[in-house]
């Protein structure tokens, strides 16, 4: 049945067939669209000729016996491309140079050696990194989703630059256009929370600071939850969280709940390994039974293949995690899996493309710099992590989000002090960048 555009559940599409008439299928967004409207696709890492999204056709692969070569264009290699040795011009056996793309793992002088991907540290590895519009308020411990109307929200925070202190700004990005708009601002200004979008299509802010300007410390703002309506632009107070979370971490599963894992309590003061649960549209949170492996703040979650709850990383009071673990709802607990090869706190993790991606991260403990950069991904199917490329710069207290088409994205957090004197270089961050797997 093919699909208009009266609203934003409607107008997916994968082919031309499923618009419209009068409409074109973005085969970049997956969006049907005015044609006015289209963005066509670009050849990325393609040669010969592709469907552009736009209803024409752009030249990308090649057709055999033509390979496309290091300069992206399709032509019938040399003899030497195909003789089995590394010869001088090609950065590997039969690759790189003037013959065709070297794979991942292989070696290469620049990104142009690789059939995909990026040419880091002499290698191909998988995955690039694209700059984007910066945010227009740059922060740190920030929350990102990726709502039903297209757009990815970017909730909250704390400011150490100036201005600082903590903010309830909310800056929408649009990526048809790369381009912000402000929307309404939280109801409670606060960073170290976890965001989510519900089956009901709005966005969750769970948990956040608990007040130490009293003794005892008391819950504070660790046990407020609120959501956003895209729809109307308003935020409205929900049920509250049976315990508080400082830097917990939340999904919405498979099967229409929200589970928020893990954060630091202070009622009694510890870090929990413990789920609560919430049904959108009702009227108080459940504690769960199943306690993580290792109790963690700082950390992520992310639902894979599956309907799996993986929660990788964090921080459990004294060190940097490389766990990873993973639960499914309905069932008896958690089981773990093989560890991250480093350990990180206050970094982000997506799925796409059927991997589990880490993302940056504080490393303090755990390496000699503070700023992981590192990206690694981990395959269910092999149970087992792999390289990928790094952010351009490292970076933790960020805020990720990962679009229907794969597209992840990063927002703001905190970058080396390398030059202060430089805008925007050094302490928290206003820099938008977009990873493609």
């Amino acid at each position: 049945m093919a699909c208009g555009l009266d609203n934003s559940n409607k107008n997916k599409c994968e082919k031309q067939e499923d618009c419209l008439a009068g409409n074109v299928c973005n085969l970049v967004t997956g969006v049907c669209e005015p044609p006015g409207q289209c963005t066509p696709a670009t050849c990325d890492d393609k040669c010969g000729t592709v469907d552009d999204g736009c209803g024409g056709t752009i030249q990308c692969g090649c057709t055999s016996p033509e390979v496309c070569g290091a300069d992206k264009t399709c032509a019938i290699p040399p003899p030497h491309c195909t003789n089995g040795i590394r010869d001088a011009g090609e950065s590997d056996k039969d690759c790189g140079g003037a013959c065709a793309g070297c794979g991942q793992g292989q070696t290469c002088n620049g990104t142009t050696d690789c059939a995909s991907g990026t040419c880091e540290a002499n290698v191909c590895v998988a995955g690039s990194w694209a700059r984007l519009a910066d945010m227009p308020t740059t922060r740190e411990y920030a929350g990102a989703v990726y709502a039903p109307d297209g757009l990815l929200y970017v909730i909250g925070g704390i400011r150490n630059s100036n201005p600082g202190g903590i903010t309830g700004v909310v800056e929408a990005y649009n990526p048809m256009t790369n381009s912000w708009t402000t929307k309404a601002p939280m109801l409670t200004p606060r960073y170290g929370f976890a965001a989510v979008v519900g089956s009901d299509g709005k966005i969750y802010t769970i948990g956040g600071p608990y007040n130490d300007d009293v003794s005892p410390f008391t819950d504070g703002q660790s046990v407020l939850v609120e959501a956003y309506d895209t729809t109307t632009n308003t935020w409205s107070a929900m049920p509250s969280l049976p315990n508080g979370r400082y830097h917990p971490a939340a999904v919405a599963a498979a099967d229409g709940n929200i589970y928020v894992t893990g954060g630091f309590s202070v009622q009694p003061t510890e870090t929990l390994g413990s789920i609560a649960r919430f049904t959108p549209g009702g009227s108080s949170w459940t504690t769960l039974a199943p306690i993580m492996t290792s109790a963690r703040s700082g950390h992520s979650v992310v639902v894979g293949d599956g309907g799996k709850i993986y929660a990788v990383a964090g921080y459990n009071g004294s060190s940097e995690l490389t766990t990873l673990e993973h639960f499914t709802p309905g069932g008896t607990g958690w089981n773990t899996a093989p560890p991250l090869q480093l350990g990180r706190k206050y970094a982000t993790a997506a799925f796409a493309s059927n991997k589990l991606y880490v993302i940056g991260g504080n490393s303090w403990l755990s390496a000699s710099m503070a700023y992981a950069s590192s990206v690694e991904a981990f395959d269910p199917a092999a149970n087992s992590w792999s390289r990928v490329a790094s952010l351009p710069e490292g970076r933790y207290a960020h805020a990720t989000a990962v679009t229907p088409q794969g597209k992840v994205y990063v927002f703001g957090g905190t970058r080396a002090v390398a030059n202060p004197s430089v805008p925007n270089q050094g302490g928290d961050t206003k820099v938008t960048e977009v990873f493609t797997p």
